[in-house]
């Protein structure tokens, strides 16, 4: 075996398993610090035992989106040192500027939004990531001036909310910001499109796309989180394909059952401009 192949596959072996320690020794402690607070009696000792367990678990929950986020990037690298072999005849090109083995992401920015909640942001964050857009999150101490911060700094073209909300408004973490104040951050910042994946969101981003915002996806009732999920899933894989909102909305809705289906609604046919990705 050639040594530069050689010295990569070893690279990357070893970052594999760098990655599933850290993995197993995050989940690990998590797991010992459950067993203690099981075996504690006193009521206000568990009270900030518990708060104490959740920070640990929003910690092992990041680290996994980072390790798979990784393991994601290594087997693309694996899968362009394979294809270096077969064109070559055994061996490696070297890696150049018209060939290099990076991985590239599209320039469209997405700006992710997740307040404290008992929703699954991780499988939402990585509903994103694997559509191949270029993202930033947001999941701590997301209030309004943070928010508003946030996106002037950022000047995303997607903004994406995974909260709770109802008719009056979205839950973030210094409470509810209601319909009106929402319409003024796309005064703000017209976005391209604007997808919140919360029950009762509808009439949110109609205000929304009303306000100035290209695009907007919305839920009309309460929906169950894997089904938020699974359409982010579809949604953001069709969108980046080149579908616009609208397409990507209704081919994701085909993969959920009809009942679910029929709450999410999309306005607007924006689509990503891959000549500029």
């Amino acid at each position: 075996m050639d040594t530069s192949l050689f010295i990569g596959v070893l690279a990357i072996s070893i970052s594999f398993a760098t990655i599933l320690f850290s993995h197993y020794s995050s989940c690990k402690n998590r797991r010992e610090f459950a067993d203690k607070l099981r075996s504690t009696a006193s009521a206000s000792t568990l009270d900030e035992l518990r708060r104490e367990y959740e920070i640990m678990k929003d910690a092992c929950q990041r680290q996994i989106i980072d390790s798979e986020k990784r393991i994601l990037e290594l087997e693309q690298l694996v899968a362009y040192l394979t294809q270096q072999l077969s064109t070559s005849g055994g061996k490696p090109k070297s890696a150049t500027k018209s060939n290099p083995p990076s991985i590239k992401k599209k320039a469209t920015i997405v700006l992710g939004i997740w307040p404290q909640s008992d929703l699954n942001i991780r499988a939402e964050m990585d509903a994103i990531y694997r559509s191949g857009l270029r993202y930033e999150v947001m999941d701590t101490d997301v209030t309004r001036g943070n928010v508003l911060a946030t996106v002037k700094r950022v000047k995303p073209e997607i903004l994406h909310v995974g909260a709770h909300a109802n008719e009056k408004g979205v839950f973030l973490d210094d409470g509810i910001t209601v319909v009106g104040w929402w319409r003024q951050v796309v005064q703000i910042h017209p976005f391209k499109l604007v997808l919140l994946n919360g029950c009762e969101s509808l009439k949110i981003v109609e205000a929304m796309f009303d306000g100035g915002a290209m695009s907007v996806v919305g839920i009309s009732k309460e929906i169950a989180d894997s089904v938020a999920i699974s359409f982010a899933k579809e949604f953001y894989r069709n969108l980046s394909s080149g579908m616009t909102v609208d397409e990507s909305a209704f081919q994701a809705k085909l993969t959920l059952p009809h009942t679910d289906a029929e709450m999410i609604k999309s306005r607007g046919k924006w689509r990503i401009d891959h000549g500029n990705s």
